[in-house]
């Protein structure tokens, strides 16, 4: 893998996955009608059991990131279907939401399946860790040593959540059973 021989040779490499790649995977492009087109984004969900390297690569730190590329469409002209929905997939928008599902999906589909545990759930939900840290240490000149960041509580929830509890316009979820 490039990234890795990179590394490999020192080179400072940053690797990035989205909430999509561990959620969806290309039978949902396949979906009767137009839902297919709810799974659309470039690049396109892989094969099914294709999410196992990208959860591999979020617990041992592979994955420095875990991001998104929001895009909320509507499931409408305005939105996925600006030429209409008889069309071929190249001339359907391409996208998903991800802003305000990125955290909950992770948590679900991650800590509550024991994929990864909390603290790395807490990492990648902070890609500032390092500079919150020593800000933290900063104006905290009483304590002795660094601050650890970490989390504790249930790991138990598994979240069905609807798209109505999110602020973003889109009402497609980019997680099957997540209507």
């Amino acid at each position: 893998m490039a990234i890795a021989a990179a590394r490999r040779r020192g080179v400072t490499v940053y690797a990035e996955t989205c909430p999509q790649y561990i959620a969806l995977d290309s039978t949902d492009l396949d979906r009767p009608g137009l839902e297919g087109a709810k799974a659309l984004c470039s690049p396109p969900p892989r094969w099914p059991g294709s999410d196992a390297a990208i959860w591999q690569g979020l617990e041992d730190g592979f994955f420095n990131v875990f991001s998104s590329d929001h895009s909320p469409y509507r499931f409408d002209k305005s939105g996925k279907f600006p030429h209409g929905g008889d069309v071929p997939f190249n001339r359907i928008s391409s996208g998903v939401p991800g802003i305000e599902t990125r955290s909950p999906i992770l948590f679900s589909e991650g800590v509550s399946t024991g994929r990864i545990d909390i603290n790395r759930f807490v990492a990648l939900n902070s890609p500032m860790r390092p500079r919150f840290t020593a800000s933290i240490r900063a104006r905290a000149p009483s304590r002795s040593g660094p601050m650890p960041i970490s989390a504790s509580g249930t790991t138990s929830m598994r979240r069905r959540s609807t798209m109505a509890v999110f602020i973003t316009r889109s009402i497609i979820p980019p997680v099957r059973g997540w209507a």
